[in-house]
């Protein structure tokens, strides 16, 4: 047998091997060409949901203590009704850590804790209540608390719910006049009710306290009494801020009322300039005094009544008015004390002989950093 002989059979046989290796093998079954679908998941109930097993600052906050379950969903609810659930809060660390200003993030949500103190592998429980409004739209609400790790974090969790309203008011509940009004104009937003259940019902009346919102209703063509357009009515008489919290009140044996916001900006016959008010603050924390010339727009003499601090824990203060004709004067305001490690803005009440109602100025403080310790300098090296 020749040598090229051999190399010809010595390569075929390397080609057969070859081929094995790569086409041999049993093949995979091919997937049938379906959509896939994800699989179905139940979701516990609060008392049987159990916790994540892996730490989620999005979920509760920057904090070491562990939630079970990690959220609360009471699933639908019928308006008016509400639903109760715990929450345990353990405390896996070996430091004690105390949580502060628990509260809801909405008034539907109330929330307690059955202690403040939870001790080193202890646990505390917090107990939710969860009232379904009329006109929520958003299906969570969350409990909200500080605590005394070292950063003290902002803690969270979500009490999820979706209220089956026996109406809805289409955009919205809550009526907006978004444009400024000068005082005796007037101007009418229209919202829609609609019946939730597709069934007819009758407005009786519209109820509110505020004399400067009239409010009149016409069916919607064609719902046959399914629905009705609210014509909300506002006429500027005073300068400031309406805040009206109407009830409509239908025929249903059940859940009959129902909410209606109303809210519009009326401008005021004074002016201020600057707005807001500004001052700055020393190193010791000292104010210097605010200082603004207020202006009656209207004929007539101002006169400044009073001035105050619209906070929770106001400070003392004194005020001075210079007058500089009928119609326009400069007021200074100067806090007596230290300004406080609070937010460096407010507002002050400002009460004048052209409104009835009282106007609240908004004022900013600078620091400029006058109040951090001066850097101390760097010696050179001898």
């Amino acid at each position: 047998m020749s040598n090229e002989t051999r190399w010809i059979i010595l390569l075929a046989v390397l080609g057969l091997l070859t081929s094995y290796v790569m086409w041999g093998q049993p093949r995979a079954p091919e997937r049938p060409n379906t959509p896939t679908v994800p699989a179905q998941t139940t979701v516990p109930s609060p008392s049987t949901q159990p916790a994540a097993t892996a730490d989620d600052p999005t979920l509760h906050g920057l904090t070491k203590l562990k939630f079970t379950p990690d959220f609360v969903d009471f699933g639908t609810v019928p308006v008016n009704e509400t639903r109760d659930a715990d929450v345990r809060l353990d405390n896996p660390t070996d430091t004690a850590i105390s949580i502060v200003n628990l509260q809801g993030s909405c008034g539907c949500l109330k929330v307690t804790a059955s202690a403040t103190d939870i001790p080193p592998h202890g646990f505390i429980t917090i107990h939710c209540n969860f009232s379904a409004i009329p006109g929520r739209k958003t299906d969570f609400v969350r409990g909200m608390f500080r605590t005394t790790e070292a950063t003290n974090p902002g803690v969270m969790f979500e009490v999820r719910a979706k209220v089956r309203q026996d109406f809805f008011v289409e955009p919205s509940s809550s009526v907006l006049f978004e444009n400024e009004m000068k005082k005796n104009e007037t101007a009418t937003r229209d919202v829609e009710i609609h019946s939730a259940d597709g069934l007819p019902f009758t407005i009786k009346m519209i109820t509110g306290a505020q004399k400067e919102c009239v409010y009149s209703w016409d069916p919607v063509p064609g719902k046959n009494g399914t629905a009705y357009t609210i014509h909300v009515k506002v006429t500027g008489a005073i300068g400031g801020t309406i805040v009206e919290n109407a009830t409509i009140l239908t025929d249903r044996e059940r859940n009959a009322m129902v909410p209606l916001h109303v809210s519009a900006l009326i401008k005021f016959d004074v002016t201020f300039a600057p707005m807001p008010l500004n001052a700055d603050m020393d190193a010791d924390r000292m104010v210097s005094a605010f200082s603004t010339v207020v202006t009656r727009t209207t004929p007539g003499r101002l006169e400044i009544v009073s001035v105050a601090h619209g906070a929770r824990n106001p400070l003392p203060m004194d005020y001075v008015v210079d007058r500089i004709d009928e119609e326009t004067c400069r007021l200074s305001i100067k806090f007596k004390n230290a300004y406080p490690k609070v937010v460096p803005h407010g507002h002050m009440i400002i009460k004048t002989n052209v409104e009835e109602r009282d106007i609240n100025i908004p004022y900013r403080i600078n620091n400029k950093g006058n109040f951090l310790p001066a850097p101390v300098p760097i010696q050179a090296k001898p």
